[in-house]
């Protein structure tokens, strides 16, 4: 690996990379045994570049970024809390994008859409359960005070259904 000004890198010798790495001078000799040296100093020791002597001195799963935390999961998740601002900024900048992409795609609707395609959905059902009690009234010629009772029920079961879908949709329900 050449610089890119095509200046020739500096070279240091083990005792000079174990400070500059902090690590025992036994555990650099260790680990560039294997390794061809750039060449030797004054004193015939073997130099190496930074490039070249790092690849066997940082162990790199034991860097850690400032971003990930110490509660990161499993999977590898990173908290977006966490990142620095330049970072945070293109992951929430890409987790837009994706959300539009998945509206445009019709995978992810809004809220307002949803709302609008259940109440379309649940106001005929409201109005033939509501007609139930009267149809039943008439085909089984139900005396006044058990149609009564049937008109109860229906009420009831459509009362405890419109609590059910706010308490989901989490929403106030209408005061009109």
């Amino acid at each position: 690996m050449s610089p890119p000004n095509n200046k020739e890198l500096p070279r240091f010798n083990k005792t000079q990379l174990a400070d500059i790495f902090g690590l025992h001078r036994n555990t650099v000799n260790q680990r560039l045994k294997n390794i061809k040296p750039c060449g030797t100093d004054k004193r015939r020791r073997p130099i190496y570049t930074i490039p070249k002597a790092a690849q066997w001195l940082v162990d790199f799963e034991e860097i850690k970024k400032p971003w990930e935390s110490d509660e990161e999961g499993e999977d590898g998740v990173i908290d977006p809390e966490r990142l620095p601002p330049d970072m945070a900024k293109d992951y929430w900048d890409a987790k837009l994008k994706e959300q539009k992409w998945y509206e445009n795609d019709g995978d992810l609707w809004s809220s307002l859409e949803v709302l609008e395609l259940f109440s379309g959905l649940l106001k005929p059902l409201t109005s033939s359960i509501r007609g139930l009690s009267d149809t039943v009234e008439r085909k089984a010629k139900l005396s006044p005070k058990q149609a009564e009772l049937v008109q109860q029920e229906v009420d009831a079961t459509l009362r405890e259904a419109h609590k059910r879908v706010v308490e989901y949709a989490g929403i106030l329900p209408d005061t009109e």
